[in-house]
């Protein structure tokens, strides 16, 4: 299905009760208290290990939290121009639309959320350190085990597939942008929503050879493809007039939060028929 010139997404049954779903969203979120916007230093400093050797996080604590209600969480993966130990540019570079406006003041009033912002420290994620990332913030905070998504840029939205295959029963769904994976482990994760972003000029991640030939990574045309071929519902949005660095153009999109949040891993949206791709 065609949503515009510009911008073609294959709206997965995941997708399909979107709409009647951001009337009412948008609608309560009028009625909800305000809350300010997120800046990195409002976001607390972590390390999976004590002496500060493992893996650097950050993590944002929605306002008012209380113990007694468990909230979900977001799971943020930078991309390679954030690799480092700092515990700082995964939070403030290329997380301009993400602060803004997918965590916007009121997308948290009307849905509180927890946010964890892991650091690479290679190019390559490791899956086991982003479950140890989630581990340790479970045990910190009380958060939603239903209720764990997980989104990436570039890298880290390659991450996200490797991550999925690596840990199916984790999360409740997903947001790669501007990523690849291999085709193997991809039965894995069939019953996981997805919601897959692309830009058609992305020169860095084809959007079917993936990066062509350097690695086992294909783009996602081709996975989506072979998700529909084992009977997976996948969201699929190609941008026809931009490239690699779409992130902001996607967190932006105002369907995407409440999509997210409405996902729950031991209840998916219903299934429908899926279209096909072209």
């Amino acid at each position: 299905m065609m949503n515009s010139i510009r911008a073609k997404t294959f709206f997965s049954p995941y997708l399909l009760p979107l709409q009647a779903f951001l009337l009412m969203y948008l609608a309560a979120a009028v009625f909800a208290t305000s809350a300010s916007a997120v800046e990195a230093e409002d976001m607390l400093r972590r390390n999976t290990h004590a002496d500060g050797s493992g893996t650097p996080y950050r993590v944002l604590v929605p306002d008012a939290y209380q113990r007694a209600k468990p909230l979900p969480l977001i799971v943020f993966l930078n991309g390679s121009g954030q690799i480092g130990d700092d515990n700082e540019a995964q939070v403030t570079q290329n997380t301009g639309s993400l602060f803004a406006n997918f965590l916007s003041p009121e997308h948290r009033a009307r849905q509180p959320v927890f946010l964890v912002a892991p650091q690479s420290r290679v190019e390559r994620w490791n899956p086991d350190e982003i479950i140890e990332v989630v581990a340790k913030v479970q045990a910190e905070f009380s958060i939603d085990t239903d209720r764990i998504y997980l989104t990436g840029l570039s890298t880290g939205g390659s991450a996200v597939w490797d991550t999925f295959k690596a840990y199916p029963d984790v999360f409740a769904a997903g947001v790669p942008i501007s990523g690849g994976s291999a085709f193997e482990g991809l039965n894995r994760i069939v019953a996981i929503p997805l919601w897959i972003f692309h830009g058609i000029n992305d020169h860095a991640t084809d959007r079917r050879y993936g990066d062509g030939g350097r690695s086992d990574r294909f783009g996602p045309r081709w996975l989506v493809t072979a998700l529909l071929d084992l009977g997976g519902h996948p969201g699929y949005t190609e941008y026809d007039d931009d490239g690699h660095n779409i992130w902001d153009r996607v967190y932006a999109d105002e369907r995407l939060f409440p999509w997210l949040i409405a996902q729950h891993r031991s209840h998916p949206a219903p299934a429908e028929p899926a279209k096909t791709l072209q």
